[in-house]
């Protein structure tokens, strides 16, 4: 692995920088990249090829190290053949689950693969640490090397992996069959990556998306869901939910019992959710603008018609979160209903520190999406596959290689997942809108910065008055829990900040009686997330109990529940509604 790694990065230091740099050019401007490296980590290579090229003094002596280390491990490799027990010598982490099988301690082929692989790393980031690459830079070829490490793990290659040479033994060779099968399934169905679920298990409106309601809204963007009550008073103040529009809304409603949605009309919030549609290109041209008026701005105003209320609240995830903060800020210039308070799960409203996305939204992925968007007639879509590839590429550990060595080297089926179900259920996304995002915030931070126009109108955080409510999973790899709290030190209303156990999914889905707990503090908040820290409270439990009695204090009254619809918007459809189903 050593060697193999050193070839590669010699290979690229002898080409000429001006070399490099004509095929990263012809790279980008074709739309190989968005297909193929939707994160853009070959920028990362690039940059890190140059800066190679810049210091051959460098790779000389990192691939010296690594010639070295591979002899030396190959000799541990071969002593431990003999009886020899060097456990001073063992290079790779014993934790790390792909190499939890004994085998990959006690047999000595998979021995040296697994160490050859760790040294090959070690230098690999080597490297990145010690070249010239600038903050961004290093940033992106850090992520980079990070997945070909990934990608070159020898549990990844049938004759390196002793858990995929037990299953065939054990198998009479069925696994391979299987295996194969399912690799010509995958290129055929799944554009050759290897399923992430069972796809039969979980069904929408059988197993999902199941509390009660009906469809009250429609426009061509967006439908509005509102729930059938279950109490005999609800609160005044209505729950409005507010989803990604790069996801199906009803991860707030994943199966009774991990309801968000459910959660909140127990206890007797009047409660709607916004479900987008799967555009295409009839609806191609969608702006920013757009999912901003004809998403919450209008579903508030059909809410507040419907229930006679001049508040509402607003709960958001992800990017759903920043527009649901961005509508706020727009409805504070307006005459409709105001937000009372506002709950935000995971979201961004600084992007000073996006994280790892952010690496993926820069002006070459810019420049990329505004050539797609241009695409028919203005009318060019990001397929839901591309974005879904472009989330698992920038995590920390990919979720591609655990289901490529389950499906394709075990031939086994991929497991049932309520989450996974919801996240293999992609949506595209319009690429001028995206585009406009990916500037707006993530280049410009123009929100958090000043300087945000949506909607015909100038937006600022400053005027967001309403009470917040901001959660943050503690081990999010797509939105760091500090910039989340970075985020929340901008709203100018009263803030609580949750830090709750779980990533950027399962910390949302953590629903009473399962193991867990958070931290939590009311502002002012502290500068800075390490001060904030020492003093948070630790509370055992789920934030969704500490959430919906916060909530209480800012729902108004209680009364009899609003009817269900009313004569300006009447029932249009059953919840799960119509839009959610289209592929």
């Amino acid at each position: 692995m050593a060697f193999s790694f050193g070839t590669v990065l010699s290979i690229a230091a002898a080409l000429p920088a001006t070399a490099i740099g004509q095929v990263q050019q012809a790279w980008n401007s074709s739309d190989l990249p968005a297909r193929i490296d939707p994160a853009g980590l070959g920028d990362g290579l690039a940059e890190l090829g140059r800066a190679i090229g810049r210091e051959p003094a460098l790779l000389a002596r990192v691939v010296t190290e690594a010639a070295g280390d591979s002899v030396r491990l190959t000799i541990v490799a071969a002593l431990r053949a003999i009886g020899m027990e060097l456990e001073e010598e063992i290079e790779y982490d014993r934790d790390d689950p792909r190499f939890a099988d004994p085998a990959w301690l006690h047999n000595p082929w998979y021995f040296h693969w697994a160490q050859q692989h760790s040294a090959g790393v070690r230098h690999l980031r080597q490297l990145v640490v010690e070249s010239d690459l600038d903050g961004a830079g290093r940033a992106k070829a850090t992520l980079a090397v990070e997945q070909i490490a990934n990608a070159l793990a020898p549990s990844n290659f049938p004759a390196s992996n002793p858990t995929a040479a037990k299953e065939a033994f054990d198998t009479g060779g069925a696994s391979i069959l299987r295996g194969g099968r399912n690799v010509v399934r995958d290129a055929m169905s799944n554009s050759g990556r290897p399923l992430q679920v069972d796809r039969s298990a979980y069904a929408l409106g059988q197993h999902l998306a199941l509390t009660p309601g009906r469809v009250v809204f429609r426009n061509r963007l967006a439908e509005v869901i509102q729930y059938e009550p279950r109490t005999d008073k609800s609160y005044a103040t209505p729950m409005i939910f507010v989803p990604p529009w790069i996801n199906k809304y009803y991860l707030f409603d994943l199966h009774p019992g991990r309801s968000l949605i459910d959660w909140a009309v127990h206890y007797g919030h009047t409660s709607f959710a916004i479900s987008y549609r799967n555009p295409d290109e009839s609806v191609g041209t969608i702006t920013l603008d757009d999912y901003l008026t004809e998403g919450p701005v209008a579903a508030m105003a059909a809410v507040a018609d419907i229930t006679g209320s001049a508040a509402v609240n607003l709960t958001g995830f992800g990017l759903g979160g920043t527009m649901a903060a961005v509508a706020a800020a727009w409805q504070a210039g307006s005459d409709g209903p105001r937000v009372e308070s506002l709950t935000l799960l995971n979201s961004l409203l600084d992007f000073t520190d996006p994280g790892p996305l952010g690496l993926a939204a820069d002006a070459a992925a810019l420049a990329r999406l505004e050539r797609l968007g241009q695409a028919a007639g203005g009318r060019g879509l990001v397929p839901g596959g591309t974005v879904a590839a472009t989330f698992d590429a920038v995590r920390a550990h990919p979720l591609m290689w655990r289901y490529l060595v389950n499906d394709w080297m075990l031939g086994r089926e991929p497991p049932a997942s309520q989450v996974m179900s919801w996240n293999a259920d992609v949506t595209r996304v319009p690429a001028l809108a995206l585009a406009s995002f990916v500037r707006t915030f993530y280049l410009d931070n123009r929100f958090a910065t000043g300087g945000l126009a949506l909607g015909g109108r100038s937006l600022s955080l400053s005027a967001v008055k309403a009470g917040a409510y901001v959660v943050a999973g503690r081990t999010d790899q797509l939105t760091p829990w500090q910039s989340a709290y970075a985020s929340a030190r901008h709203l100018c209303g009263p803030t609580r900040f949750i830090l709750a156990d779980g990533g950027h999914v399962g910390s949302v889905l953590a629903a009473p009686g399962r193991p867990t707990s958070h931290l939590a503090g009311d502002g002012p908040l502290p500068a800075s997330a390490d001060a904030w820290l020492p003093g948070a409270q630790e509370v055992p439990g789920s934030w969704w109990s500490d959430w919906i009695t916060w909530l209480s204090t800012r729902s108004g009254k209680l009364r009899r529940p609003p009817s269900v619809g009313n004569h300006n918007h009447r029932i249009l459809a059953d919840a799960p509604g119509r839009y959610v189903w289209q592929r």
